[in-house]
């Protein structure tokens, strides 16, 4: 099925995913909904942010745009298309993932030169790949001198920026970035962030970028999608969302942030000690066990999306902070 023109470069469209969990050996197995009514849309050019705590469904989210899972409900659109509709070779030059380990996804039986040229060897094969993996090295700022090295004599900026060059070096359309500056210390996530942006701008590449630093996502992303054990519940541009939250969670999200003072006290979510369980929803707002504005309408009945200006909000309650 292909779309009319001017169509997000990716589409999520009310995808829901499901895993049985076994939960010993005299009970029964129990049903995980690892998404449940997600719909994103990522246009040519823009960089989403996608955030929320550990667990909310963000990786799951990545492997069923990279089409490494398959949803259970809903479809994913790659340029307008179904992407299980694209042959597999086309689909890995359009969409192109850079994880959060880049030690363990890089080959480590490989040289640097040998990981970054296989996509070309693979997509355009009786071409010399030589002249563009130097090229692409060079401009995510990797010394080309150092193409015959493995990537244990690497640091782990120098593998994360191979792992870039390796992505980028098919000329894909969109990149997936899932965690791609959670491994590193501080002074190289800022180059590494520093160098997507450069990218971004230079080849104009779509991006969606997974992460729980909000700081990073604020730096990066034109909009950002909130999730929470699956679900989108909030999604606005970056601006409107970090000036004025109009969801409970992303609130407490922002409120959770470390501030960058001295003497300054650790922050409180405000959400208390319990955590998010995936195995016991009940029939209402995901959020609403944890909410501290919950009332019985939000636990009785599934909450839809509604608009406050900028904003979607999955909320009953939700309003400016």
């Amino acid at each position: 099925m292909t779309r009319a023109n001017h169509v997000p470069a990716l589409e999520l469209e009310h995808v829901g995913k499901h895993f049985r969990v076994l939960q010993g050996m005299f009970r029964r197995p129990a049903t995980l909904t690892a998404l449940n009514d997600l719909s994103l849309q990522v246009m040519p050019g823009e960089t989403l942010g996608l955030v929320g705590e550990s667990g909310c469904g963000k990786s799951t989210a990545v492997n069923v745009m990279l089409g490494l899972l398959a949803p259970d409900e809903g479809r994913v659109f790659l340029d307008g298309r179904e992407i299980g509709a694209w042959p597999l070779a086309e689909r890995v030059r359009r969409i192109q993932p850079v994880f959060q380990d880049p030690y363990s996804s890089l080959n480590p039986t490989r040289r640097v030169g040998e990981l970054v040229a296989q996509p070309l060897r693979l997509h355009e094969r009786g071409t010399d790949p030589g002249p563009r993996m130097r090229e692409m090295l060079d401009r995510v700022g990797f010394p080309v001198r150092l193409a015959d090295a493995y990537p244990a004599e690497l640091s782990g900026g120098q593998r994360q920026r191979v792992a870039i060059a390796r992505a980028l070096i098919a000329r894909p359309k969109v990149l997936i970035c899932d965690e791609p500056t959670s491994a590193l210390d501080v002074s190289v996530q800022a180059q590494v962030i520093n160098l997507l942006l450069e990218l971004r701008a230079e080849l104009g590449l779509t991006m969606v970028f997974v992460s729980h630093n909000l700081a990073v996502v604020e730096h990066l992303a034109d909009r950002v999608a909130v999730m929470y054990l699956g679900e989108k519940v909030e999604e606005a541009p970056v601006a409107p969302l970090f000036a004025a939250p109009r969801h409970p969670y992303t609130r407490a999200l922002l409120g959770a942030t470390l501030r960058p003072e001295p003497g300054a006290a650790l922050p409180e979510s405000g959400l208390g000690t319990a955590s998010a369980d995936p195995l016991h929803r009940g029939p209402g707002c995901a959020f609403a066990p944890r909410c501290p504005m919950a009332n019985d309408a939000c636990r009785k009945a599934p909450v839809p999306m509604h608009r406050h200006g900028q904003h979607l909000a999955r909320c009953l309650c939700a309003g400016p902070a």
